[in-house]
């Protein structure tokens, strides 16, 4: 490999770095050219004037860098590292399993969300029956006619063909399944002798019913049972192994070494020290862990249904070798960690503004449904955490002073009541906290009690610039609102080997000519890997708001985003 000094190495503004030579071997003591006679006086004279030697080479004092360092996820994930201390641990059949099914599965428990239905296309079917709905589960429970029995009575809220809002009750005559978890129930109505305004009477098109009880004595037939639900759920997480490795080649050493003593332009600008070198290696690792953490993908046939038809894993194959390790079989299927963001997708938790305003009021209404869904996990903390940059935290910042203004003017935007903040109070000033984060905290209106913390770090900042650069700035600013007690790496394995080439003994029992020799240059491979899986627990707990320009502090009609009642189909 050449060497070539990099052209900024005297630049104050510009960056200087270069790539190391590859340290298996890549230089051998026959690339290590000493200086011949022929050399000399180019190397000490410049026409005819004595050179003063390492004039550019020797620094007189050390300054600090003079660029910005520029922070990936890793460095976010690290300083949350308090909750991704979690670990997964196969045992029993599973571990066994897991090279050809490369999951981990968790047990999941969903709640009996039965307490209303949601009905649509209320008509008279005529005959001696009053009315007619077809019904639907709005959290995904599935349509029984167990459910909804001859007889039993069910209350109707909804909005007639008039528009009014009304509040009736009829009793099931027959319930049918629809197929697609949808039922149709034909009614008798029970509102003759109700005392509520007419138009709250008159049969509704659309809307909610809740279930109430039958009426029989003990003297009747009734054998009616409600129908239980099965609510366990195994939620699968795909794991894959990742390598990265350390070489050292005695023959490279020996030449580092000479030219470290004898070559001050190498000593200075070409050389990168071992500790130095495998600091760097680390982190770099570190960093496309994070990013696969976050961003990877499923590969094709990655579903529960076909994972059998996954890409095969075989042994390096070494028997042309005559070393009795048998190679070239299967040992596995080769399925891809599916990070954060497509696991967020798949249940319908990331929405893309499309270039337009986050709606402030809509996005509160969001985090009520993700407290709600926390709450029911046993987390009652008030405090919701959304992560940003910089630059849109300030956005935001603005666009809550004039929230909160908003509520103080009346229609006309005169004043109707005044209020004052100290300056070190919740909005008006960002606090520093540990692991390099700042974060404004706002006390919401809605949901009661809950408090919003904007919680920036470079990380975010460091994306947007480089968007901005490519021109789609707008893509790149995001609300992440994430839970890290429930999203994690599940450490599944890891291994180290550290193989040093050059045992002459074992050469010489392979090949009886190295008996003959007394010295060879050997290589020292260091081998890493980790078997890992992304683990979110509760997608519902959690959302992602993209791809926006500004924020719009007023309410607008009929703009909701994700809610608890969200249901996709599984793409695992």
């Amino acid at each position: 490999m050449a060497y070539t000094l990099n052209a900024n190495a005297f630049s104050k503004c510009a960056p200087a770095i270069g790539l190391d030579l590859k340290h298996c071997g890549s230089v051998a003591l026959c690339n290590v050219i000493p200086l011949t006679t022929d050399d000399l006086a180019d190397v000490y004279q410049s026409s005819g004037d004595m050179r003063v030697m390492d004039a550019l080479l020797m620094a007189d004092f050390e300054i600090k860098q003079c660029e910005a360092n520029q922070n990936g996820l890793y460095e976010f994930l690290m300083a949350n590292k308090v909750n991704l201390s979690h670990k997964v641990v196969q045992t029993g059949i599973n571990g066994d399993i897991r090279e050809i099914a490369p999951f981990i599965k968790a047990d999941q428990y969903s709640p009996i969300n039965n307490e209303y239905w949601a009905f649509q296309d209320g008509t008279d079917p005529g005959g001696s029956s009053d009315w007619q709905i077809d019904v639907k589960s709005p959290t995904g429970i599935p349509f029984s006619v167990r459910t909804f029995p001859e007889g039993r009575s069910v209350m109707l809220h909804g909005r007639s063909a008039a528009g009014s809002a009304t509040i009736t009750q009829y009793f099931i005559v027959t319930a049918t399944d629809q197929g697609n978890n949808t039922g149709r129930l034909t009614l008798i109505s029970n509102n003759a002798s109700s005392n509520m305004d007419p138009d709250k009477l008159e049969p509704p098109v659309t809307g909610y019913l809740r279930v109430g009880t039958n009426n029989f004595s003990d003297y009747e037939k009734n054998c009616d049972e409600q129908p239980a639900y099965l609510n366990n759920k195994m939620v699968p997480f795909w794991i894959q192994t990742m390598r990265w490795s350390w070489c050292n080649s005695s023959a490279y050493d020996e030449a580092r070494q000479i030219m470290l003593k004898s070559n001050a332009l190498y000593r200075k600008f070409f050389d990168l020290p071992e500790a130095k070198r495998n600091r760097q290696l680390m982190a770099t690792q570190q960093k496309h862990f994070v990013n696969q953490f976050f961003y990877s993908k499923a590969r094709p046939n990655q579903t529960m249904a076909n994972f059998d038809q996954l890409e095969e894993i075989t042994a390096f194959d070494a028997s042309d070798l005559g070393l009795g390790v048998e190679g070239g079989i299967c040992v596995g299927k080769r399925a891809e960690m599916v990070g954060v963001m497509e696991q967020l997708a798949e249940c319908g938790r990331i929405v893309d503004l499309q270039n337009g305003n986050l709606n402030l009021p809509a996005l509160f209404r969001a985090f009520y449904d993700i407290l709600r869904v926390r709450e029911g996990n046993g987390d009652r903390n008030k405090q919701i955490d959304v992560f940003t940059d910089t630059f849109t935290a300030e956005l935001l910042n603005r666009a809550m002073i004039k929230y909160y203004s908003s509520k103080a003017t009346d229609h006309n935007g005169d004043a109707i009541m005044r209020g004052t903040w100290a300056l070190d109070s919740g909005y008006s000033t960002a606090k520093k906290a540990n692991f390099g984060f700042f974060f404004r905290s706002y006390p919401l209106d809605m949901p009661l009690g809950a408090t919003m913390n904007v919680i920036t770090h470079y990380a975010f900042d460091d994306e947007l610039d480089v968007a901005n650069i490519v021109g789609i700035e707008a893509t790149a600013r995001k609300l992440w609102v994430l839970d890290f007690t429930g999203i994690y790496p599940g450490i599944i394995a890891s291994n180290r080997l550290v193989a040093k080439t050059g045992d002459l003994k074992t050469l010489a029992s392979i090949n009886p000519d190295f008996a003959c020799v007394l010295k060879v240059h050997s290589r020292e491979q260091s081998l890493f890997s980790m078997t890992a899986a992304v683990v979110v627990e509760c997608p519902a707990g959690n959302l992602v708001l993209e791809n926006f320009e500004d924020f719009d502090w007023e309410s607008q009609d009929g703009l909701v985003y994700p809610g608890i009642t969200s249901t996709t189909t599984s793409n695992y």
